[in-house]
């Protein structure tokens, strides 16, 4: 079963899978191999990172990092956290680009001897201080980084009958049982892309999916517990097992 779904149905845009250029994975060299230590588009937003330190800094070199001083960078970030009122998630992400960057220069060993131990105790810090921030009601910081605005149940349920009653597009049930599952696991678009019946049970009053990885679980530690998805009974546009029989009586060469 595959739901990825790059299409548009009237003027809404639905799915369009992963927006990585295609690669053989099959077919990797061991240096190809060893950049995915950290997934490309990752790489690529790190890379924003570095370039706006080398702003200030300059060139950031193997023999320049060698050179740099660890308290030089705390003082900077310090100052753009200040300055700019970020969270320290975005402070974390400068730290991280810049470990990658001593990685790819081939000076790790730098890294862990000087700089890792003292870049983590300033992200805890910083932490620490902006959480005392937001319980005293800074308005800089307060309502912030508490995740993405949920999607309201009813523009979700309007968006289900929008796509049902479409008839512009032979996709729209396949869009329909995409957002179904989307909605319903709680997940990223790419798990749902990847969702195959092989995988997939009915249990007592529900339908239970595994996913093979996840983002926060590439090595497939958790792949053996399964999520649940029940009916909806009150609300037939917002039901995901009558989307997903829509979509099986209209396509059913995807029943295996």
């Amino acid at each position: 079963m595959s739901l990825s779904v790059p299409i548009q149905i009237g003027t809404l845009n639905i799915g369009g899978g992963s927006s990585e250029t295609s690669v053989d994975l099959d077919n990797l060299t061991l240096d190809e191999t060893l950049n995915y230590c950290v997934l490309p588009v990752t790489r690529n937003n790190y890379g924003y990172y570095i370039k706006r330190m080398e702003k200030t800094f300059g060139s950031l070199t193997k023999n320049k990092m060698l050179r740099m001083n660890v308290v030089s960078v705390q003082k900077y970030l310090l100052e753009y956290k200040q300055t700019t009122k970020v969270l320290t998630t975005t402070i974390d992400k400068f730290r991280s680009a810049l470990r990658l960057h001593f990685f790819d220069k081939g000076i790790f060993d730098e890294w862990q001897a000087k700089w890792d131990q003292p870049m983590a105790r300033m992200v805890a810090s910083m932490r620490r201080v902006e959480g005392m921030q937001k319980r005293r009601g800074n308005s800089d910081y307060s309502g912030r980084g508490m995740g993405k605005n949920k999607v309201p149940y009813e523009f979700h349920k309007w968006l289900c009958k929008y796509i049902l009653e479409y008839t512009g597009d032979p996709f729209h049930l396949q869009a329909l049982a995409y957002l179904q599952l989307l909605w319903n696991l709680a997940c990223r678009s790419d798990n749902v892309e990847c969702l195959s019946w092989k995988y997939s049970n009915v249990s007592n009053d529900h339908l239970e999916f595994k996913y093979a990885t996840t983002k926060t679980d590439p090595e497939s530690a958790n792949a053996a517990d399964p999520r649940a998805v029940y009916s909806n009974p009150m609300n037939a546009y917002t039901d995901c097992f009558l989307a997903l029989a829509l979509y099986l009586a209209a396509n059913p060469s995807n029943n295996t």
